[in-house]
């Protein structure tokens, strides 16, 4: 218990900064939010005193008057006090590759009514060749020190099985070589409008590349599915989409779906809960993830007052926002777009992100450019336009507000919406207020809002 103490009185400033305490009074039990690691304790009301106490502390007496008071209780905690107190955040500094984003085809056979890249085409379209699916790999290989994640991106990526193919084969090379670290992980993030043919490929590839990890892209029932993701000439995608989806449930796949929600979904009753239902009872798939639509259109946006609590409040709960923060690793960074992610066209043009892909603004070079003044510009570029402005500790609002490892935000969208990257604070207090009355609600009623 001595040694407990000591590093109390050591480590007083760290803990006032990095504890934090949410507590209502019409529940009994609080919150304990340790800030660096986006850890949650539930504290019966007398650890609520016990906390509350502590962090109200300015002077070595103080401590070890606090401490002989309590020391009951923390011979208790003492082991997971110890382990706080010393954690090291281990924010990423980005020498790695999060995420390379290959559009392997800006070619689509739906024409989902929401879509910012013109029906996956990016105003362009082709397939990606060999070549330039090589170029990539190779480019970045030598940039950055390793790559996490290779999403095959599109429009459709299934209409080019064959470059997803040789890229994995190339990068194994890379990786005996010891040109990569170790091998990335992969995802093919795909709507499943296609025909059984490519299925066939597809699964062919599967089984002969374990490590790949399908995401499908659905919007739910058919009643929403056929408005909001049809073929292009207009036919209904529900059947064939919900097909494929089956076949691949034979091999474990897909590991998730990707949801578009949208003001269709809201006008037909249908609420993110509903969908995490659907997709499990019809599908067998638990993990979904749901994204509002990027949309100035009031037929599709959102029609969602953010400054409404209430509203808000109950949005929040369907998404399973105890779980979303619960799996949240912490990071200092809004988006990682421009300096730890990447988006790289058909042609081998290197784009901040694939909403902006087209976008000239956002072209940060071509692979084909000369690797040493390209690495150059990807890190000058990187640093100076996304990383500071992404920062959230370049921000006054958030230096010591204690959400300030979790929250994230979207720049892309923002331009999308707003046609500027700016970060808006205008529904912090409604977050926070949303985010304490979810958390009080799950340490005393130990429960999740994902039945």
């Amino acid at each position: 218990m001595e040694q407990l103490l000591t590093l109390i009185k050591e480590n007083l400033s760290n803990i006032k900064e990095n504890f934090y305490i949410i507590k209502k009074s019409r529940f009994a039990n609080s919150v304990l939010w340790h800030v660096p690691s986006l850890s949650i304790y539930a504290l019966y009301p007398l650890h609520t005193e016990m906390f509350t106490s502590l962090l109200s502390l300015s002077s070595i007496e103080e401590v070890e008057n606090w401490f002989k008071k309590y020391e009951i209780q923390l011979s208790e905690l003492k082991e997971e006090l110890k382990v706080l107190i010393n954690f090291k955040n281990k924010i990423d500094e980005y020498t790695e590759l999060n995420r390379l984003c290959l559009l392997v085809s800006q070619q689509c056979p739906l024409g989902c009514i929401y879509c910012y890249a013109d029906h996956g085409t990016y105003n362009y379209p082709s397939l990606m060749d060999d070549k330039t699916a090589i170029k990539i790999i190779d480019t970045f290989s030598m940039v950055f020190n390793s790559i996490k994640t290779i999403q095959f991106f599109g429009g459709e990526p299934l209409l080019n099985l064959g470059v997803i193919e040789k890229t994995i084969e190339f990068i194994d090379e890379l990786v005996k070589k010891g040109k990569l670290r170790e091998k990335p992980k992969y995802f093919i993030e795909t709507g499943l409008g296609v025909s059984f043919k490519i299925m066939e490929q597809c699964i062919d590839l599967l089984k002969r590349e374990p490590t790949i990890n399908v995401v499908a892209s659905c919007d739910g029932p058919e009643e929403v599915q056929n408005i909001l993701r049809p073929y292009k000439n207009g036919k209904p995608s529900f059947n064939v989409v919900a097909q494929n989806i089956d076949l691949l449930r034979q091999y474990n796949q897909p590991i998730a779906i990707e949801v578009t929600y949208t003001r269709i979904h809201q006008e037909k009753g249908i609420l993110p809960r509903d969908l995490r239902r659907y997709f499990k009872k019809r599908f067998g798939i638990s993990k979904i993830m749901i994204a509002d639509v990027i949309s100035k259109d009031n037929c599709i946006a959102i029609r969602r007052n953010e400054r409404d609590y209430i509203e808000l409040s109950e949005y929040l709960k369907d998404r399973n926002l105890v779980e979303e923060i619960l799996n949240r690793s912490p990071n200092v960074f809004f988006c990682d777009m421009g300096f730890s992610n990447f988006t790289i066209d058909t042609k081998g043009d290197i784009y901040a992100c694939h909403i902006l892909t087209g976008i000239q603004e956002f072209r940060i070079g071509s692979i084909y450019e000369d690797i040493k003044q390209l690495e150059k510009k990807i890190l000058q570029q990187g640093e100076i336009l996304y990383k500071k402005r992404a920062s959230k500790l370049g921000y006054t609002e958030c230096r010591n507000c204690y959400l300030k490892y979790y929250c994230s935000d979207c720049l892309a969208r923002r331009y999308v919406l707003n046609g500027e990257i700016k970060i808006s604070f205008e529904n912090c207090e409604n977050m926070k207020r949303v985010i304490e009355d979810v958390l009080l609600e799950y340490v005393n009623n130990n429960q999740y809002y994902n039945d």
